[in-house]
């Protein structure tokens, strides 16, 4: 079903049960540009309500009720929220790109997975929006997820930078 999604609704997202080459003409079986507005204004609907780019849209706090109140611990809060906020504006992070395209991700398939890893090249943090049929999920006996199995590709190139 998904891939019948991506065909219709995202040309351009990730295969599901094909692989196409780079290059290849993805739009094959979309009769017209309907959906993919429509999936690009939901997107843009959530990244504006959900993570706007001009403002905060939460913050840090400690998770010791006895810190709650501390004068000092609260500064530290805030200085740590301005730096994670100041990270994700960074290009490189790519957070803003990366979080659009997994609010289309949502909306084309109901599911979205982000990596998040320390940029150990140019320091701070990368975000990459990752596509769902490349990840799974294992959850314990009590259902909750203790491990994420992700399947990509690199380059030589890429391979010996990681």
């Amino acid at each position: 079903i998904w891939q019948e999604v991506k065909d219709l609704v995202w040309p351009h997202g990730g295969d599901f049960t094909v692989e196409t080459s780079p290059g290849e003409r993805r739009a094959g079986r979309q009769y017209d540009m309907t959906n993919a507005l429509a999936l690009d204004k939901f997107a843009a609907v959530l990244e504006s309500l959900l993570t706007p780019r001009q403002q905060r849209f939460h913050f840090l706090r400690p998770s010791l009720k006895e810190l709650e109140n501390d004068h000092d611990a609260a500064i530290y809060f805030e200085e740590l929220t301005n730096l994670l906020f100041k990270m994700r504006a960074r290009p490189r992070a790519a957070f803003y790109d990366q979080m659009h395209e997994s609010w289309k991700s949502h909306g084309a398939y109901g599911n979205a997975c982000i990596n998040i890893e320390p940029d150990k090249k140019h320091g701070g943090i990368s975000y990459r929006n990752v596509h769902v049929g490349a990840v799974w999920i294992a959850v314990n006996d009590r259902g909750v997820v203790d491990t994420i199995f992700y399947k990509f590709k690199l380059s030589a190139h890429a391979a010996m930078e990681k």
